[in-house]
């Protein structure tokens, strides 16, 4: 039995050794087909590979060119800056730039490559540990892609700013006050600030342009307001004394935003009325009076909330014992603040607060005048009554009386007889026959409406009459 398969495996060997030479001979003469394939005609064979070559290489030209492009915002970072912002020990020195801000360049890369790229695909820095001296140098501003992958296939071939210029200069902080700008404020309304986060803030930066800082600005646009109450969250930015802003990037403010509150009031105008009627107030020289008072304006526009405007009728500017107008024989002018003499709750929307007065003086005096009694108009006797007999006596006797008259002299000038004055007896209140004492009155007022200041007083004799019942016919 082993004899046997001792047998078959030699059998098997010998099979599988002939198989083997079979196979041995074909890949032979095939590898010998295949190089006499590769080497006939090799010259023709590498044209066609070098022009497939050629062609790969204008159609990639062709779909992918070479591009420029212009990327423009590309903001400018600093390094290590803080290493030079640290204060020494009494020494007060802060590094001063131009503004940093931002740069832009020119790309020439592959089109797939270009297109897409903007500001944020790029980086833009400055070293300050390349600062050296006091004095101030040239910090190179380095621009490169964000990523590795475009550092070699992409050609930065502009610059727009190429160096920093850096300097030592002195430092200084200071508080400044913040003022809100309300911008295209409707006319019929007043934009009121009914709440504002900060009235001042800190700013650092070089002690020459922080001197020159007035104030910091924050522009809120009215027109924009959805309601009658608004906040609003607005940049601030620093301005000089001519009102003109300050853009220097050196300067840092501790606060960069102010919160405020806007509420839209209704607007009115009202009656100005300036009262000088106090001589006390006015002060005048003794023997002289105002002859002449002019003001402007007449009205002003204010506004409040609905109800308080809705009462208040006229705004009165009155001279005060503290508040003189004047206190010499020479014509006077004095300007007043509206403000002052608003109530609590009440702006002014006028483009002025100023009021102007001018007061003219003149001289005062005295006349005494006489006119007989039948010179006398005696009106209004009721029916049923008459005058007595002795009364018309002395009408007919031209018996007088006297009439003072005090005011100014140059009005007083004009009065030269009591006849101008056209006095009158308005007899209206007498009822019964009683003795009744009457004055005499003046018909003199109208001349005086526009200047009633100007009216002369009057005293004159009281004239006593008895009054009796008419006879029958």
């Amino acid at each position: 039995m082993a004899k046997k398969l001792k047998t078959e495996q030699q059998n098997l060997g010998m099979k599988l050794k002939a198989e083997e030479r079979k196979i041995g001979s074909k890949l032979k003469t095939g590898f010998k087909k295949l190089g006499v394939m590769l080497t006939r005609n090799i010259g023709v064979k590498l044209l066609s590979f070098l022009l497939a070559f050629l062609i790969w290489v204008t159609i990639m030209s062709i779909s992918d060119p070479q591009t420029t492009k212009k990327i423009e915002g590309i903001e400018i970072q600093t390094l290590h800056r803080e290493d030079y912002n640290a204060l020494p020990e009494n020494v007060n020195i802060s590094l001063q730039t131009d503004e940093i801000g931002t740069l832009s360049i020119k790309v020439t890369g592959k089109r797939s490559e270009v297109e897409n790229l903007g500001p944020s695909d790029f980086v833009a820095t400055v070293d300050f540990n390349d600062f050296v001296g006091n004095e101030g140098n040239a910090l190179p501003i380095v621009v490169i892609p964000r990523s590795s992958s475009l550092a070699d296939s992409l050609e930065i071939t502009y610059q727009s700013r190429n160096v920093l210029q850096v300097k030592r200069v002195q430092s200084e902080t200071k508080m400044i006050s913040v003022s809100v700008n309300k911008l295209n404020a409707p006319d019929d309304k007043y934009a009121l600030i009914r709440e504002q986060s900060s009235n001042s803030l800190e700013i650092t930066g070089p002690k020459e342009i922080v001197d020159s800082v007035s104030k910091l600005v924050a522009d809120v646009d009215i027109s924009t307001m959805t309601s009658k109450k608004q906040r609003f969250m607005i940049q601030l930015y620093p301005v000089d004394s001519t009102g003109a802003r300050i853009d220097d990037a050196s300067i840092e403010l501790k606060q960069k935003t102010v919160e405020v509150q806007i509420e839209l009031l209704a607007v009115k105008e009202v009656p100005l009325t300036v009262d000088y009627t106090d001589p006390a107030a006015t002060q005048v020289m003794e023997g002289f009076a105002i002859y002449d008072f002019e003001y402007n304006p007449k009205t002003i526009r204010i506004a409040a909330d609905d109800e308080m405007l809705e009462e208040l009728e006229d705004i009165v500017i009155k001279f005060t014992t503290e508040d003189p107008l004047m206190k010499t024989m020479q014509p006077v002018s004095k300007n007043f603040n509206i403000l002052k003499y608003l109530p609590d709750g009440v702006y002014l929307k006028s483009d002025t607060s100023d009021v102007i007065a001018t007061a003219t003086v003149e001289p005062t005096g005295e006349k005494v005048l006489t006119i007989a009694k039948s010179k006398i108009e005696y009106r209004n006797l009721p029916e049923g009554l008459r005058l007595p007999d002795e009364l018309l006596n002395e009408l007919e006797d031209g018996e007088e009386v006297e009439i003072t008259l005090k005011g100014f002299k140059t009005i007083l000038d004009t009065i030269t007889s009591a006849e101008q004055l056209k006095p009158f007896v308005d007899l209206k209140n007498v009822t019964n026959p009683n003795r009744w004492p009457l004055t005499i009155e003046y018909d003199i007022d109208d001349q005086y409406q526009d200047h009633p200041n100007r009216k002369p007083k009057i005293e004159a004799d009281i004239i006593e009459i008895q009054i009796f019942e008419a006879l029958p016919e």
